[in-house]
């Protein structure tokens, strides 16, 4: 019954994306599918704003993705990274596994949206853990999904900085490094090293934890719950600067070698 009203008021919003009840057999159609609705919703403009944040957002709730990832523009939507706590499979069978998405994963077209990402490699399951092995690093355990997501974005482009993204910070000592201080505190996020440390070794997807662990390496990334609008308008400054923003130019500079070719980011209009 949710669900239904669900789909009902999104109807009376607007929302009536033309999708097949199986899945795009070319999910190129279902980004132009998004980039129609959204032109024909702004009075049919051709370009989105050109105020919009190009910093790649990176959704790490489902219901918060579920209400409002209509309202983010085609471009920031395809560029997204989609950090979450589900599994695959529930994602590739909605209608046989019960658990607290159930309603949200058999909505037809959030589904289609969740296997587009799949099929980009942008969406990380967080709860694909029964037959994944922790790695090591000094003796410190690291939950795949954080190397998942670290060797994902040495692969994409940043469009801000014009080169690839940093691999996150993910050895313990980084973080012990960077305990709180007067002058230079966590008091943005309000968590700690051991808070840090935490995520990366259970991967529970707290959300200020998320943001840290994003941004300390990639200041250009913006972990969101819930899409908004005036919160995406492009700024002049990046607002936060990472501790370690000068402790590892060497390796960003050697991991930035033949960048150039690998861009993974592109815009509406190549569509």
């Amino acid at each position: 019954m949710a669900l239904e009203k669900e789909n009902k008021s999104l109807k009376l919003a607007g929302f009536n994306f033309a999708f097949t009840k199986s899945c795009p057999s070319n999910w190129d159609s279902f980004f132009v599918a998004l980039v129609k609705e959204y032109r024909a919703r702004n009075g049919g403009i051709k370009k989105e704003p050109v105020s919009f944040n190009p910093r790649r957002v990176t959704f790490i709730s489902v219901y918060g993705l579920f209400q409002t990832w209509r309202q983010c523009p085609p471009t920031s939507l395809y560029n997204a990274i989609f950090i979450l706590p589900v599994k695959k499979k529930w994602i590739e069978a909605p209608f046989k596994y019960g658990h607290q998405y159930s309603d949200l994963l058999q909505n037809q077209e959030f589904n289609h949206l969740l296997r587009w990402k799949l099929s980009q490699r942008l969406l990380f399951c967080a709860c694909d853990t029964e037959d994944v092995n922790l790695q090591v690093n000094d003796a410190y355990m690291v939950a795949t999904l954080w190397h998942q997501v670290s060797a994902r974005l040495q692969e994409l482009y940043d469009p801000i900085r014009q080169r690839r993204y940093d691999p996150l910070f993910l050895d313990e000592h980084h973080w012990l490094a960077h305990t709180p201080l007067p002058h230079r505190s966590f008091s943005r996020y309000e968590v700690n090293a051991e808070d840090i440390i935490n995520e990366l070794y259970f991967a529970q997807l707290k959300y200020k934890c998320v943001q840290r662990i994003l941004v300390e390496s990639n200041p250009t990334l913006r972990a969101i719950t819930h899409f908004q609008v005036e919160q995406h308008v492009d700024r002049n400054s990046i607002v936060y600067t990472p501790l370690s923003s000068s402790a590892d130019a060497t390796r960003r500079n050697q991991q930035n070698e033949g960048s150039k070719g690998n861009r993974d980011f592109v815009f509406v209009d190549e569509y």
